[in-house]
Formats: C-alpha cells, sequence, structure tokens
C-alpha cells in the first residue's frame, strides 16, 4: 500500500511538471505584432508595433515590453508578471515628467497567437494587440 502511494504521489508530481512545462514552453520567446490604439480627441486610431520578450518560469513571466509611436521605444521592463494555465497578466511602468505611469496587460496564449489586452489608467486609452512569435 505504501509503494502504491508513493507511485501515485510520483505520477502526479511528473504530471504537474509536465503541465508546467507544456504551459511556460510555448509562452517563451519573442512576440510581435500590432496595438490597436482607438481615437482620441488628439489622436486618430492607428497601429502601433509591439514587441514581447516573453520568459516564463514556472507561474512567473518576466521580460520587456517595446511599442514604438514613430521613433524607437526603449523597452520596458515586465513587473508583477503571472501564466496561470493560457492566461498571462503583467504591469510595466513608464516614467514620466507627471511621475510613474502604471500599464496593466492581460493576455491569453491562443495557439501561436497570443491576444493582449492593455489596460491603461487615467488619460491612457485601453488597447487590445494580436501578437504572433517571432522567427
Amino acid at each position: 500500500m505504501k509503494t502504491l502511494t508513493r507511485f501515485s504521489l510520483t505520477i502526479l508530481a511528473l504530471c504537474g511538471l509536465l503541465a508546467t512545462s507544456l504551459i511556460a514552453g510555448p509562452l517563451d520567446g519573442k512576440w510581435t505584432g500590432a496595438m490597436k490604439v482607438p481615437a482620441t480627441k488628439k489622436q486618430e486610431a492607428r497601429d502601433v508595433p509591439v514587441t514581447l520578450q516573453l520568459t516564463a518560469d514556472g507561474e512567473t513571466v518576466k521580460g520587456t515590453v517595446s511599442a514604438s509611436r514613430g521613433r524607437k521605444a526603449a523597452p520596458l521592463e515586465i513587473q508583477d508578471g503571472k501564466i496561470i494555465g493560457n492566461k498571462v497578466s503583467f504591469t510595466t511602468v513608464t516614467k514620466t515628467k507627471k511621475g510613474d505611469q502604471t500599464t496593466y496587460w492581460e493576455g491569453t496564449v491562443e495557439g501561436s497567437e497570443l491576444k493582449m489586452i492593455r489596460k491603461g489608467k487615467g488619460r491612457q486609452a485601453n488597447a487590445e494587440a494580436t501578437l504572433k512569435r517571432a522567427g
């Protein structure tokens, strides 16, 4: 009976590790696409190129986000990155003259696509992006 219990626990642990590696593996790497930014009073709707460089370690996501608005953007470090199942979330912080601006990102891995929603605070509009694995 003791051997059967140990065997069952070992199988359960291996299944958990396999599930984590299957979830984390597809997220790792470079993702590129365009973020659809809605119109504001001052600007028309536009597509903004976005690049995510992601690495998953268990349920933690690390990496950078770059979004260009006609100029080369410095990559922003991902903070508080999480992955649960096929759902990913993290924040980025932009330093501005008026102080730090936190942006919230949520997304879903669907096959070879990563569908993200950027949720801004204050004047920053929400935006959606569909990214594909690069390279």
